[in-house]
Parts: structure tokens; sequence; C-alpha cells
């Protein structure tokens, strides 16, 4: 019989929360904070906003204040995932009528039987502590208005009204947030406002890509709580893959942890892509070797290419590709290098591709690091490299009349092997 292989620990999914989330500590306090300042002091949080390239896990940390809401208060949550499908109050009327049933539904037999069209309180509110006369409803509107941005509003401040009666509290996220319009976010802030003055029972939490900045959001969001993620430390990349394995019964050796460290490059995403692979290549050992990391970064490359570098790849414009030459070619050194010294290798002043570095950082393809210019995630560098050679683009090659036509390296030079382990750094 076939010996049975034990389960991964390892969860490289979208938005699939790791075994073990390190580096994200401050953010949790600050969750904590937020959820208790509506328990106990019946106050309501600032929002809280998440940026940051894509796989370093702002999906996840909105699943971690939802989860932690629950668990500690059993607050309903609305999630709101934007896309151009729909627009974010369209998404917010659906999402918060079911929010609605599911809070009735979870009242006890006296409040189910409350179906007062209006119940007016006067002061002594469970939140806020109005000294005001407040009318609250108990069931969401019945019909869609015709104007989707008062029907979301309706709808919150109905939610407000029974979860306030209910003595409970909401969550609200809202993923992939720079997507949003500059109108959706100042109809939303509207309602974010009244949470404000009103002390209102909910938790607002966002995220998005870089791009998503002030002049995007709304007034509401000016005093949030914002939170820019990236890259995790080595320290705290080590225990995100080796803690997880332990737990599971399988320890890393030292070196092969260590050349796994050099390959993941601090990219949460890797960890969970790398750290399977790896778990795969020792199913029936006690250990993970040296020799079952090695034999997994071939794999663990290959499909980093196509969750993340691909994408990105394909985003960009013919003028945003020389530009990620630029920089793939320059990070094959090993040497620090800035916007300054991308432009000497594009040969353009500087001043003329301040936009398109602008718009590379916003995509989250690249970061920085301190002053110096680096790729968002481990081996895509490598990436541009094998794509540039394969498809051989004239577009993409330096200007010959430029100071880069006697070394034209990115064309030069061998395409590297997926499992060289560049980090773009």
């Amino acid at each position: 019989m076939a010996r049975q292989s034990t389960p991964s620990p390892f969860r490289p999914g979208y938005g699939s929360r790791p075994l073990v989330l390190a580096g994200r500590e401050e953010l949790q306090d600050d969750v904590d904070d937020a959820i208790t300042l509506i328990a106990e002091e019946r106050r309501a949080p600032n929002a809280l906003i998440i940026v940051g390239a894509r796989g370093v896990g702002k999906s996840v940390m909105l699943d971690e204040v939802a989860r932690r809401a629950q668990e500690q208060h059993g607050w309903v949550r609305i999630h709101v995932q934007k896309d151009e499908a729909s627009t974010l109050d369209e998404r917010l009327i659906i999402e918060t009528q079911n929010a609605h049933a599911l809070l009735e539904q979870s009242s006890d037999e006296r409040t189910r039987k409350m179906r007062m069209e209006e119940l007016s309180l006067k002061g002594g509110l469970p939140f806020g502590g109005l000294e005001l006369s407040a009318t609250f409803r108990r069931s969401a509107p019945d019909t869609m208005a015709a104007n989707p941005a008062i029907e979301s509003t309706e709808r919150l401040r109905a939610l407000a009204d029974l979860a306030v009666a209910m003595d409970t509290a909401v969550v609200i996220t809202i993923d992939e947030a720079q997507d949003a319009t500059k109108q959706e976010f100042g109809s939303f802030g509207t309602f974010g406002q009244e949470i404000t003055r009103h002390d209102l029972p909910f938790l607002v939490a966002i995220a998005g890509l870089p791009s998503l900045d002030n002049k995007r959001l709304s007034t509401y969001f000016v005093r949030a709580e914002r939170h820019e993620i990236g890259s995790l430390t080595r320290e705290e990349a080590r225990r995100a893959l080796t803690e997880p394995a332990e737990q599971a019964g399988r320890l890393f050796d030292v070196d092969a942890a260590e050349v796994m460290l050099d390959q993941i490059g601090g990219y949460p995403f890797a960890v969970q892509i790398y750290g399977r692979e790896a778990w795969r290549q020792s199913q029936g050992a006690s250990t993970i070797s040296l020799d079952a990391v090695r034999s997994a970064l071939p794999a663990a490359a290959r499909r980093l290419d196509r969750t993340v570098h691909r994408d990105h790849w394909a985003q960009a414009s013919r003028a945003e590709r020389e530009y990620l030459v630029a920089v793939a070619d320059l990070a094959r050194d090993r040497a620090p290098f800035t916007g300054g010294d991308v432009a000497q290798r594009v040969g353009k002043p500087v001043t003329s591709l301040s936009e398109i570095r602008a718009r590379l950082l916003a995509m989250g393809a690249l970061t920085y690091d301190g002053r110096q210019l680096a790729f968002a995630t481990p081996g895509m560098g490598a990436y541009i490299l094998r794509q540039v050679a394969h498809e051989d683009e004239p577009s993409l090659r330096p200007d010959p009349s430029g100071p880069l036509s006697e070394q034209p390296e990115h064309l030069r030079r061998r395409s590297p092997n997926p499992a060289d382990g560049e980090l773009g750094r």
C-alpha cells in the first residue's frame, strides 16, 4: 500500500490565511484596538487602509479584521471586492441587504416579533450616548431606489439602526479599492461621516494597490489609519516558512531554510509557493533537506511566473516594458540602484520617466527599498529577461544612438535559469 502523503501546511491561494501570520503584528494590534473601541467604549474607530503590492497579504489582512471581530464578538461582515462589473454602491446594496437579513435571523424571538415600522428612543443610546431623539427603522428598504448611491446609504442606515438595537456591530471590508472612483468613495463617505458623527458601530477596512491615495478617497478616510505592508524581514520570513512546517511535523534543515529564504526575498506569497513545493519534494522524509529545496526551486519559480509576473508584464505598456527591462538588467548585477540609474540605462532624462516609474510603483511591479528601486516580487527580473529573449522585440532594445548601444546587456547575456533565484534587488 502506498504511503499516504502529509497535507502541506502552506497555502498559496488567493486570500488564504497562512498558518503563521508573521510581520503583521502592528496592524493586528490596531485591529484589536479598533474592535475594543467599539465593544467597550461605544465609539467609532477610524477606518483602516491597507495598501501594498499584489501578494503581500492585503486580502488576508481584511479577512483577519473580520475573523477577529467574529471570534471576539460575533459581529457580522459586509465584504465587497471591487470589480468592473458593478459599482461600489451596487455591491454594497447587495451585501448590506444580506447582512441585514443575517442579523434579523440571529435575533431572539422577542426581537424578531418586533415589526413596528419605527421605534423612537431618546438618549442613552447603546452607541454614542447622544442627547437627541433618534429614529430606528427595523427593516431595510424593500425596493431598489433609482439612484444606487442613495439606496446604498439608506440600506446602511437601516443596518446601523438594527445593529444598535441588537447591541452588536458590523465590519465593512472593501478589497481592490484602487479600482473604485472618487465619486464612488464620495457616496460611501457620506455614510462614513455619519459613522464618525454618531459613533455608529461600524469597523471599516479597505485594501488596495499603492495607487490608492488620498486624492481618490473621500473626506471620511482622511483620518484613517494607513498601513503600507510589503516584504517581510528575513527573520519574519523565516518564521513564516519554518514554523508551519514544524507545526505539521517536519523541520527544515538549517542550510535548506537559508537557501529557500534567499529565493523568497521576503515576498509573503513566495513563502507559500516555495514552502509548498519544498514540502512536496520532501514527502516521506522527517526533515526538509537541501536536496528537497533545490528540487523544489524550478517548479516554485514557474508558479510565481504564472501567478504574478505574467500579469505585471501583460499590463505594462511598451514604454513601461522598456523601463522594466532596464530595471531587470541593473538588478542582475545585485548592486543597489536608483531611478537615475535606470534613466541612464534607458538613455533618457530621469524627469521624462517619472510618470512611468510612478505607474509601475502604483501597479505593484516595483517598490522602493529605502532610496533604492527594486522589483516588488522575487524573480521578476529573471522573468522579464526571459520574455525579452524569447519575444526579441526591437522596441525594447536601447536606442542605438544612445549611451547603451555598446552594452545592450539584456540582449547579450544568457537567459537566467528560474532556479538561479534572481531577486531583482
